[in-house]
């Protein structure tokens, strides 16, 4: 049977044994678990789980699968503007109309740029762990993405993330007038093949339950600036939530009002969502702190609040300790 005998460096203490099985090889999740079931992975030489931590150290030997292939790079993309950065984690402020991840017959996405970006550290590596975004932001929407520059800070945001323990705040401009603070708790389920949420009840299939707080910031003629506090993170939810409640967001063709995002198109070309990710806050995994970042409005939007009337002073983009 083929071998790969992977040692455990300090990068990789405490990941799950699939997790550093999936980093280190060409497996599958679903390939990955069915060699440990089987007993084709054994750490120091004896069987283990899935959901053993592997220490740095230990020797990890894989039967019957593909070493790590070397990482291939999409030259010439440029990393949106860096809102941080340390030794491991880099926070970028992604544009409207750039995918987070790959999709459609397009290879540019902010993953590629990501790695592209920190190739020295993808060599560092030998492939076996490939800096990515944490988070997911729409197409459509801009603002902050984090990203773990090292294996334990990739796993460890991401499970702040899935967790619901980074803070998320979005600036969002909406149609009508919102009046007061409101929290707005419920239930939705996906379309797959309208792309889009629909409302449901708790116990149907495919129910996901949407919290979130809702502020106004300013309110002009027939538009409010609102803050949008996510409490969970679901799919198009700030965009379904404010509509359900009868506040489309501005270039929302999808949730929000058409007669409005046509207006937009034709008196400043805009052409996109109005929501962008200002602030995300978080406790490190370390115990050394908690820091906010921050990053403001793109200009084009800032133009428009002022061409409204709105006079509100937007945040800097920058970092926090807390």
């Amino acid at each position: 049977m083929a071998l790969i005998r992977l040692n455990v460096k300090d990068e990789f203490d405490g990941m799950r044994l699939d997790r550093f099985v999936l980093n280190n090889t060409e497996c599958s999740k679903g390939a990955v678990q069915k060699l440990i079931r089987k007993g084709d992975v054994k750490v120091n030489k004896k069987r283990s789980e899935a959901s053993v931590r592997v220490k740095s150290g230990d020797v990890v030997d894989v039967y019957n699968a593909a070493p790590k292939s070397a990482a291939k790079f999409v030259e010439g993309l440029p990393l949106p503007k860096v809102i941080y950065e340390d030794d491991f984690i880099l926070a970028v402020n992604k544009p409207a109309g750039l995918n987070t991840q790959p999709g459609g017959s397009s290879a540019d996405c902010l993953s590629e740029r990501v790695k592209l970006y920190l190739k020295d550290v993808v060599e560092e590596y030998g492939g076996a762990f490939v800096p990515a975004p944490a988070n997911r932001l729409d197409n459509g929407t801009s603002g902050i993405v984090l990203c773990g520059k090292t294996p334990k800070a990739a796993a460890e945001l991401s499970a702040l993330i899935r967790e619901n323990k980074v803070k998320k705040c979005y600036f969002v401009l909406v149609c009508g007038k919102l009046n007061e603070r409101v929290r707005l708790d419920g239930f939705a389920r996906k379309d797959a093949k309208r792309n889009m949420m629909l409302p449901c009840g708790a116990n149907e299939q495919g129910a996901v339950k949407m919290s979130a707080v809702y502020e106004p910031l300013e309110t002009f003629g027939e538009y409010t600036l609102v803050k949008a506090k996510l409490i969970t993170g679901k799919t198009h939810q700030i965009r379904f939530q404010l509509s359900a409640a009868g506040h489309g967001v501005v270039g929302d063709n999808k949730y929000g009002n058409l007669r409005i995002n046509e207006e937009f198109k034709n008196k400043y070309g805009f052409c996109r969502l109005f929501l962008h990710c200002c602030e995300m806050s978080f406790k490190m995994w370390d115990d050394s702190g908690s820091m906010k970042i921050t990053c403001a409005l793109p200009e084009d939007m800032q133009n428009i609040l002022k061409d409204i009337g709105f006079s509100l002073d937007m945040p800097e983009v920058g970092l926090e300790n807390i």
